[in-house]
């Protein structure tokens, strides 16, 4: 039960029709850790760690990363068992399910494709009726009416307004909209029929 295993062969686990699990059991707080290794270097590994004081803390998943030497270099997957927060890149205390962090200035995430590269908020997994989408437009796929390929294209499909705010702590603070009625309006949230609406003190310079 305490001891180790090794075999310089392959280790070929049969399930069948009945239901087979492959267990790594240890005390609260011990790392449990699965190596993928090269010259018994580790390249990569799955590790459970971190101290168990309860409400469900601890014991959290990383995917590790190693250098030539063996050495770690970083946890560029970490997933809270407490919260279910998944980091990729290093570890902040950010809130939020899904937290990318890098040092890196221009490429924290990359969204590749070549119809319409895009990021889409749905207010449901299938079937969404209420859609935001940014993205690329391609020769494929436009977002909007009269854009062409390369244009960087911002569009919503519901019934709604599309709102432009600064955020504060319980709420944010409306800037600007453009209305269903493709009104833009600054600075006011009521349409009043006009194409472009400004409300305030403003000022043109020439």
């Amino acid at each position: 039960p305490n001891g180790g295993f090794e075999t310089t062969g392959n280790i070929n686990l049969f399930a069948g029709a009945n239901t087979r699990r492959f267990v790594f059991d240890a005390n609260a707080g011990i790392p449990r850790i699965f190596s993928f290794r090269t010259g018994n270097l580790p390249r990569w590994a799955f590790r459970v760690d971190g101290v168990e004081s309860g409400s469900d803390t601890g014991a959290d998943f990383a995917i590790r990363r190693y250098n030539d030497a063996g050495a770690f270099i970083d946890s560029p997957i970490f997933i809270v068992r407490s919260t279910g927060q998944t980091f990729v890149g290093p570890q902040t205390t950010a809130s939020g399910k899904l937290v990318v962090n890098s040092a890196t200035a221009d490429n924290h995430l990359q969204i590749v494709g070549a119809n319409s590269p895009s990021i889409r908020i749905d207010n449901a997994g299938s079937g969404g009726t209420q859609r935001f989408v940014f993205g690329l437009a391609t020769a494929t796929n436009n977002f909007i009416q009269g854009a062409t390929a390369g244009e960087f294209c911002i569009s919503t499909q519901s019934a709604g307004n599309m709102l432009f705010g600064m955020w504060q702590t319980t709420n944010a603070s409306e800037v600007m909209r453009i209305t269903t009625a493709n009104n833009l309006l600054v600075g006011s949230s009521v349409d009043n029929g006009n194409r472009f609406q400004v409300s305030g003190n403003s000022k043109f310079n020439t």
